[in-house]
């Protein structure tokens, strides 16, 4: 790969565990600034290949690049926000995110805290900022660790299912969020990579749309988006476009399903 590429990419990527095949043959790009929504079942390989751009977890097969460069481990150009908060809990937010400015910006004392306030402030939580966890709802917690991934400075953001566990209103409102915070600097867009097993959620987020078909885990189709601007949530998501993309995206479901039914059935035969 080029040193000049931006982005992400994959190359022929797989990945066993206890020799069960998880990611097969997974070629993706993900260019500078798009808004990619991974969509795909339980068991798909979502998460592993998240992992994979991340740098939490080497390919068995294959390569995978941040720019141009293999990815080997971890770094702080691109920052992961997983489903579980992850904030320490003996430390209050503004702790929490100071903390990884000073871990990854090398700054100290009050520009430190100066920062970590700002970035709070982004998402809302100003008024929360020497609060503990345990204080916190789910959603607030959430924004804390969207708060503290945004303040390293990355280049690209890595997105674990963050808003499974939160309820409609608190996942609308944190969709809208990232929207805001990802795809809204017209001038350095984020390269954002959003994990979801949530039709709507990937059709109302993403720029584009790559569906895993599972077991192993694989590209069934891969999707890009052009909808109308979004106002009203509910008028946006009656819109014929956005209907037909969630009906073509449960047909390649609907085709991969009865594809591994025919696998199974000609095994069973072959007995």
């Amino acid at each position: 790969m080029s040193q000049t590429q931006s982005g992400f990419e994959a190359k022929n990527l797989g990945f066993s565990y206890d020799g069960k095949a998880i990611l097969k043959d997974i070629n993706l790009k993900i260019n500078q600034g798009e808004f990619v929504c991974l969509l795909g079942e339980s068991g798909s390989g979502k998460t592993t290949l998240l992992n994979l751009f991340a740098g939490l977890t080497r390919p068995g097969e294959g390569h995978i690049y941040w720019n141009g460069k293999e990815i080997e481990k971890p770094s702080i150009e691109r920052s992961v926000v997983f489903q579980d908060y992850t904030l320490f809990p003996w430390l209050t937010l503004l702790q929490n995110v100071s903390l990884a400015i000073k871990k990854t910006k090398k700054v100290v004392g009050k520009y430190a805290k100066n920062l970590a306030e700002d970035y709070l402030d982004l998402v809302g939580l100003s008024n929360s900022l020497h609060k503990y966890p345990f204080e916190l709802s789910g959603g607030m917690r959430q924004r804390g660790a969207i708060a503290r991934a945004l303040s390293v400075g990355a280049d690209a953001l890595l997105l674990d299912e963050p808003f499974g566990a939160l309820d409609p209103v608190n996942r609308a409102s944190l969709q809208d969020l990232i929207l805001e915070l990802c795809r809204g600097a017209k001038d350095r867009p984020m390269t954002t990579l959003f994990v979801t097993h949530d039709i709507r959620e990937a059709v109302y987020l993403g720029s584009r749309i790559v569906v895993l078909g599972s077991t192993p885990g694989r590209i069934i189709a891969d999707i890009p988006l052009n909808f109308p601007v979004k106002k009203n949530r509910s008028d946006w998501f009656r819109d014929e476009k956005v209907q037909e993309t969630i009906v073509a995206i449960e047909e390649a479901y609907h085709k991969d399903i009865l594809e591994k039914l025919g696998h199974i059935v000609q095994e069973g035969a072959s007995i």
